[in-house]
């Protein structure tokens, strides 16, 4: 399996096409803050955002585009929590390994981290239930001859609006990169094997929650984050992030981990020590 990775580049809403529009994350206490934001947001955001406000629903959350006033409106609202200016996340930089061949099929590498995290060990555990894992980024090689396809139950979720492209199509290939590391097909002779290499002991779920260019809005990774709770996901990895904090996301990730879902998320491949997002968060494993 050989993958090819993009830079990242910059991506929010093709909505926001006048400088005095701003996306924000807005959280709502009521049905009347909902109402008050979805009636202060955009016309032309508020069509395509439809979907968005049914899957953050639980969440009491609504991406909203919107003029500075109508911002000061929110923010002074009795009926609003509390409001974060949307902002871009991406892929971190790739850093190249060697590949080693070590118990393989023949012409199949096993990635040197495959042995370092013993996954071979339970490779022959019994199972009592498949499980579903959600990959959220780039989206999905469906199709790829290394990776699980739609025999296997493989599906997604995208922005209806189109604006970051369909969950089975993975123009970067850092999604597909990802979700290969995770559950590459083993024993078939064919590119590498992976931490999960039976197809039929888990299921991938795909949150497409960057765009093919590897950025996209922290409110979209948040939606497909919600889309990977609604399918049943128990493990949710994300290999993105930003150095921006926010307490929404913050609260957010812990209603996913208190409904006993495994959230990981990428510490960043450039050996940095600050705080790097959504890894830093208390509810999610670096």
């Amino acid at each position: 399996m050989i993958f090819s990775m993009t830079a990242a580049a910059v991506f929010l809403s093709s909505s926001i096409v006048e400088a005095q529009l701003m996306q924000y994350i807005v959280q709502y206490k009521n049905e009347l803050g909902r109402s008050l934001a979805q009636g202060l947001d955009d016309p032309p955001h508020q069509k395509i955002s439809s979907e968005y406000t049914t899957i953050m629903e639980p969440y009491k959350i609504l991406s909203v585009v919107a003029t500075e006033e109508d911002i000061a409106i929110l923010k002074s609202s009795k009926n609003i929590d509390r409001l974060e200016k949307d902002y871009s996340v991406s892929i971190g930089p790739i850093i190249p390994t060697d590949l080693e061949v070590s118990g393989a099929a023949p012409d199949e590498q096993t990635p040197y981290g495959i042995d370092m995290v013993q996954a071979p060990e339970l490779w022959n555990v019994e199972q009592n239930s498949t499980i579903t894992v959600c990959v959220v980024d780039t989206g999905y090689g469906l199709g790829h001859e290394d990776l699980p396809d739609g025999s296997h139950s493989v599906d997604g979720w995208h922005d209806p609006s189109g604006n970051y492209g369909r969950w089975d199509v993975d123009g970067n290939s850092h999604g597909s990169h990802c979700a290969g590391t995770i559950g590459a097909v083993g024993q078939n002779s064919l590119g590498v094997t992976s931490v999960n290499p039976d197809p039929t002991k888990f299921k991938f779920f795909i949150g497409k929650g960057l765009s093919d260019f590897g950025s996209g809005s922290m409110s979209n990774v948040l939606a497909a984050v919600s889309s990977c709770e609604i399918n049943g996901a128990k493990v949710i990895s994300m290999s993105l992030g930003s150095s921006r904090y926010d307490s929404i996301s913050d609260e957010f990730f812990g209603k996913i981990y208190d409904k006993d879902i495994l959230i990981i998320a990428a510490a960043g491949n450039t050996g940095r020590t600050g705080n790097f997002y959504p890894a830093s968060y208390k509810n999610v494993m670096p």
